[in-house]
């Protein structure tokens, strides 16, 4: 067994913005409020609030989990009835007490999708993986209109999300539309590469900074992003909270509209003197696969900070990490429940031929629970210098 990774947080130290591997950063614009995002026309109609109860299954044993979730039914007088998204909400930070103690540090994400606003139907489809930024084109089966789908001047952008097919999973910014094709901005999770006719996709609004994480955090507070290069990385990016507002702490530019995306890690740093007792993010659980992306420049080792995206627990033997792991690859897992700030792993696990065990006890790991909301380091040895992708079927349907 390796000796135990030494690693911390390191929010502390920040770098200049790099362009990365792949598909990079959107940079973000002005902020734009929330608009009401749902009309109905009915005349009538009742409204079905529903408990749920998420049957998820782990290894050879079913387990029955309550997440705090609802569904909405809309039954309009004399129509069929019509179900929108399952939606619910997770606290972030701590699962006991504050959510984030004052001068302390977290690890977060977001572990749910926007409210879908139409799902289509591959006609065909282009993508230029040459350049990055180039995008691409989706032509679908339905008619649209024209301009529905049209990047804001202000606000965040709509986002494609393949929601069936090779390429379930994937996440990319539009940046227009006209009746039948669907232009691609070239910003997103992963590049297109194999994308059918039939497949489908779903459209739904992205996340932003503010929408994600809110406008009501202390002033003077801030989240940390990382560029994935290298071991033991400090903060590339950190964007700032005042007056309701985020910032990029370096240029100073205004940075609600900075998209987050999915399978994306950050580390928030609360350092005043007061906690923030009780902090979520509520949206729409998706039931398409999760694609995670790992990077890999070089043959040194190399770590990425990202997360599970996903609101229920998953373990590593089911969370599609092992079958994409080598021998001496490492996860590194923190404690949101302790308090102070550079706070290093507390938990690390090592993966040997096809099982997780615990670096320092050397117990089996596999049951070990990933948390949605939450952020992980992922640390790849020193051979190869490709990406590699986590796709994680999801394996919990809704009883309703």
């Amino acid at each position: 067994m390796p000796n135990q990774i030494v690693h911390s947080m390191k929010s502390s130290q920040f770098f200049e913005e790099k362009t990365v591997k792949g598909l990079p950063r959107k940079p973000q614009s002005t902020e734009e409020k929330p608009k009401n995002l749902l009309s109905l026309n009915y005349v009538t109609f009742h409204l079905i609030l529903m408990s749920i109860f998420l049957q998820k299954k782990h290894n050879s044993h079913m387990k029955i989990k309550q997440l705090l979730l609802t569904t909405f039914a809309l039954v309009p007088f004399a129509q069929a009835q019509v179900y929108s998204d399952v939606v619910g909400y997770v606290k972030l930070g701590s699962d006991t007490g504050d959510s984030v103690p004052a001068n302390t540090e977290v690890t977060v994400s977001i572990p749910f999708v926007n409210e879908k606003k139409g799902v289509y139907t591959v006609d065909s489809w282009t993508f230029d993986t040459s350049v990055a930024n180039t995008g691409g084109t989706i032509v679908v089966n339905e008619t649209l209109t024209a301009g529905a789908f049209d990047i804001p001047t202000t606000g965040a952008p709509y986002m494609v999300e393949v929601s069936s097919g090779t390429d379930e999973g994937i996440f990319l910014e539009i940046s227009s539309n006209d009746t039948t094709t669907i232009n691609l901005s070239g910003y997103g999770t992963e590049f297109l590469a194999s994308l059918a006719a039939g497949d489908t996709i779903t459209i739904r609004k992205a996340w932003t900074l503010q929408t994600a994480f809110g406008s009501d955090l202390p002033d003077n507070t801030f989240i940390s992003t990382f560029d994935n290069t290298g071991v033991d990385a400090s903060a590339e990016v950190k964007y700032i909270t005042y007056g309701g507002d985020w910032y990029h702490s370096t240029s100073g530019d205004l940075s609600n509209d900075l998209v987050v995306y999915p399978g994306e890690g950050f580390i928030y740093r609360n350092n005043t003197a007061n906690a923030i007792s009780d902090w979520t993010i509520s949206g729409n659980v998706t039931t398409t696969n999760s694609r995670v992306r790992l990077m890999k420049d070089s043959s040194d080792a190399q770590e990425t900070t990202f997360s599970y995206f996903n609101p229920v627990d998953e373990t590593l033997g089911d969370s599609g990490l092992s079958a994409i792991a080598s021998n001496t690859d490492y996860i590194l897992f923190f404690d949101n429940s302790a308090t102070g700030v550079d706070k290093s792993a507390t938990k690390q696990y090592i993966f040997y031929n096809g099982d997780w065990y615990d670096s320092t006890t050397g117990s089996l790991a596999n049951s070990v629970e990933m948390k949605g909301g939450q952020s992980y380091v992922y640390r790849r040895v020193d051979t190869g210098t490709s990406d590699t992708f986590v796709v994680d079927e999801q394996d919990y349907q809704p009883n309703l």
